[in-house]
């Protein structure tokens, strides 16, 4: 039986639900090494929610998720094959399309996991950017699409998977230190780096400066890149002390736009 699209208010007990439902996992998985994280809006306290608790495990190799299936069988998850998704394996507790709890098995490190939890850290951690997440989750979508789980599930991925967006950064850089710098463009900073950098190059102006630009995938993964990864790069790099000065702008890609 196919539920409705319901938003609930943050109910403060998902987090202890979680708890729970994570002790139960590890119990019966307990002859596997697991790390086991709360996502989805249930784990983001303030979001409304349908309440649906999404948990993801993370193991060294996918393939160990095939020996899963029995023991969590046992606590009341089904394992629901998607071929869609060759990186995630998926179980449900609780009816086809009316299930309680989603355990989402990846590969420990890959780049579904770091998305998930960058995604998660994004809304706990910028109240703005929650808040308009909640008003498209219970204003727009869950009225637009009342009975259709898969059509509300849909609709919210360009919010999660925003257009990409280009960062641009205007960068003097001393005389004597300008091939250092330039090394470090060329060795430190590439495609690939860091989960949601696309690409990049960089290009000199006149007189030491330089323009460096960078395509990024979401937002959400250029604030994680900000806030987790360029702190270290810069102190590994010394390229703080070849930079007189720096200006930057980040621009939202339009998908309509295009160079005639």
């Amino acid at each position: 039986m196919e539920k409705t699209v319901k938003i609930e208010d943050y109910n403060p007990n998902w987090v202890s639900e979680f708890q729970q439902e994570k002790a139960r996992i590890m119990e019966v998985l307990k002859n596997s090494p697991l790390c086991v994280e709360h996502i989805g809006s249930t784990s983001v306290i303030g979001l409304g929610a349908k309440p649906i608790l999404d948990i993801m495990a993370g193991v060294r190799h996918l393939d160990e998720a095939d020996t899963f299936i029995e023991p969590l069988k046992s606590i009341g998850y089904e394992f629901v094959p998607h071929q869609e998704f060759p990186e995630r394996r998926f179980f449900r507790k609780g009816q086809w399309r009316a299930g309680t709890h989603h355990l989402h098995i990846y590969r420990f490190g890959s780049e579904q996991w770091k998305n998930h939890l960058s995604f998660r850290d994004y809304l706990r951690n910028h109240p703005d950017v929650r808040k308009q997440y909640q008003e498209l989750k219970k204003l727009s979508l869950a009225q637009k699409h009342p009975a259709d789980i898969v059509g509300y599930t849909e609709a919210k991925a360009p919010f999660i998977q925003k257009g990409k967006l280009l960062r641009v950064a205007d960068c003097s850089v001393e005389n004597d230190k300008q091939a250092h710098f330039e090394q470090v463009q060329k060795s430190v900073w590439n495609k690939g780096m860091t989960p949601g950098m696309m690409s990049g190059a960089f290009g000199k102006k006149q007189y030491g400066r330089y323009l460096v630009v960078s395509l990024w995938d979401s937002e959400y993964l250029h604030q994680r890149y900000l806030d987790k990864e360029l702190p270290a790069l810069i102190k590994e790099s010394g390229v703080k002390d070849t930079i007189q000065y720096i200006t930057g702008s980040l621009i939202e890609l339009h998908p309509k736009w295009a160079v005639i």
